[in-house]
């Protein structure tokens, strides 16, 4: 997944599923060459078109990989619930284009607030929230209290996570390059966390934006069996040598051919 930027990115990390971007580099969406970003493999997308000095928002992604079976659309985001390969529930996808305006950003935090209350199923927001969690978010370091605190309380109520960054510690740039700040973000549910614990999001260099693309990287990781463990407690328990003895003894726990062979010699 990918909350800000270029295909090209994210096929150079093997994932390109769902790709969510403002459209604000080309102005309408009809003048996005989506094939030529995407690719020659087949995909879906949805669209809001950029209103006055406010960018369009598109979503993107691989028909055989996400299945939405609802779209909900706005200025400031679009909704995708359906269903994702190798996961049973119902996967809810939010682009975020959030307004410079407090005020709008606040109503959007309440909107968002609402909008996973009435759906069920694993959650995932992503994309350009326009507000910094704490001070040191922005380059020189700033901003507003109240801002930062509705933003924080907006993530804390509706029991979301963010994954740690790496790659770059700011997401945009202003012109001049004196004003730096993260205000990109990947936010997931409780669950989304624990079937990824170990996921990983990348600021990418800046190309086509002003903003660093954001991927997300996930893989199921598995390190074999669950090694043995032995616990001091077990010494006090009565009979303890004798179960370990007879386990020992217990051809039918011999791993080894030839130990087993010794055994009967």
């Amino acid at each position: 997944m990918i909350g800000e930027g270029r295909v090209e990115a994210v096929q150079a990390v093997r994932v390109k599923e769902v790709v969510g971007r403002k459209s604000g580099s080309w102005g309408n969406t009809q003048d996005i060459p989506f094939r030529s970003l995407w690719g020659n493999t087949s995909f879906s997308l949805v669209a809001v078109e950029s209103c006055g000095r406010s960018g369009g928002i598109f979503c993107i992604w691989d028909p055989s990989w996400f299945n939405p079976m609802q779209e909900l659309k706005n200025k400031n985001f679009i909704f995708l619930s359906g269903k994702w390969v190798g996961i049973e529930v119902r996967l809810n996808i939010v682009n975020v284009y959030a307004s410079k305006i407090s005020s709008e950003r606040k109503a959007l935090w309440s909107e968002l607030l609402n909008l996973k209350a009435d759906y069920p199923g694993w959650w995932v927001f992503l994309g350009d929230f326009n507000e910094t969690r704490v001070k040191e978010d922005r380059l020189p370091a700033s901003g507003c209290e109240s801002d930062m605190a509705a933003f924080n309380t907006f993530i804390a109520s509706t029991g979301l996570f963010e994954f740690n960054m790496g790659g770059r510690r700011f997401t945009w740039m202003s012109d001049d390059g004196n004003h730096l700040s993260k205000i990109d973000r990947f936010l997931v549910c409780k669950d989304f966390l624990g079937k990824w614990p170990s996921g990983t999001v990348t600021a990418l260099p800046r190309n086509l934006s002003d903003h660093c693309p954001l991927v997300f990287s996930a893989r199921d990781l598995r390190y074999g069996p669950v090694p043995f463990k032995f616990f001091n407690s077990w010494l006090s328990c009565e009979g303890l040598s004798n179960v370990v003895k007879d386990s020992w003894l217990d051809d039918r726990n011999c791993i080894s051919k030839e130990l087993n062979l010794m055994r009967k010699l």
